[in-house]
């Protein structure tokens, strides 16, 4: 357990666990370190697994302002470099995937990508594309994000899972949401409206497997079928029993795929 303060001197908080190739998870809206924890136990006698909160979220510094994609790439780069972390793989869990797509493009490409239910190339829809909320809806998102925060994060973390049996996970992780307070929800709700990454889809030239559920009611799977149509280096994992919440759901599903993956993505030297 450790933090690390960003050069705007903004504490994040981080956890390092396991050694070997590095896995940078990063979690979605209102998210935290906690919510890999399946991954942890999976991967961390494999890999080298890092876990941060980013700005605004979980044990990390939740300043007034700034949370936009380019000041999130930002922090995760700076964090990345104070552990000296050669060509990680990325997971990033919906906004997460964001983030991790705007490290991308504006710092570096890492060795690879996995994408978990994210919210790319955008999370509202477009014209012609009709993925995700319209305007109205979301409107009225930010609304109650605004003025009704526990009641708006209950009905919404519940929208994460498909699995009714799992009722406990999902009130555990709204717990955890509840931690992130609305003057930092209201920004990140606005970052999310606005975030449209469809024209430099092709600069994300490195191996990305998305992992969507088909059930999802949080992150529309249109957008991750429009992604895969765009982006021939991008492959799809589609899961059956999950809705937006896979790491929980089927996580020792997403865990596999992450495994494997990053031995195709990243493969050892050769006579290893």
């Amino acid at each position: 357990m450790a933090t690390m303060t960003t050069s705007d001197g903004t504490a994040i908080y981080f956890e390092s666990f396991g050694k070997g190739r590095p896995l940078v998870f990063i979690p979605g809206y209102s998210g935290s370190t906690e919510i890999w924890m399946y991954q942890i136990l999976h991967l961390g006698h494999a890999f080298n697994c890092v876990v941060y909160d980013p700005r605004g979220h979980g044990r990390s510094d939740k300043p007034i302002d700034d949370y936009s994609w380019q000041t999130m790439a930002a922090d995760l780069n700076e964090l990345i470099e104070h552990l000296q972390l050669d060509d990680p793989i990325l997971v990033g869990w919906s906004m997460g995937g964001g983030i991790a797509a705007s490290y991308a493009l504006n710092h570096r490409m890492p060795a690879g990508m996995v994408l978990v239910a994210p919210t790319l190339p955008r999370f509202t829809q477009a014209e012609g594309l009709p993925f995700g909320m319209d305007d109205a809806d979301y409107d009225n998102f930010i609304r109650l994000e605004s003025g009704f925060t526990p009641e708006f994060r209950t009905s919404q973390f519940a929208a994460n899972f498909f699995r009714s049996e799992l009722t406990a996970s999902a009130e555990w992780l709204t717990r955890l949401s509840l931690a992130m307070p609305p003057h930092v929800g209201v920004p990140y709700m606005r970052t999310l409206r606005h975030i449209d990454l469809r024209g430099r889809l092709d600069e994300l030239d490195c191996p990305i497997l998305i992992c969507h559920s088909e059930h999802d009611r949080v992150c529309d799977p249109g957008w991750t079928r429009y992604l895969v149509e765009c982006m021939p280096n991008a492959e799809v994992s589609w899961y059956t029993n999950s809705g937006h919440a896979l790491m929980l759901e089927e996580h020792e599903k997403l865990s596999e795929d992450i495994a494997h993956f990053t031995s195709r993505a990243w493969p050892p030297p050769t006579g290893s």
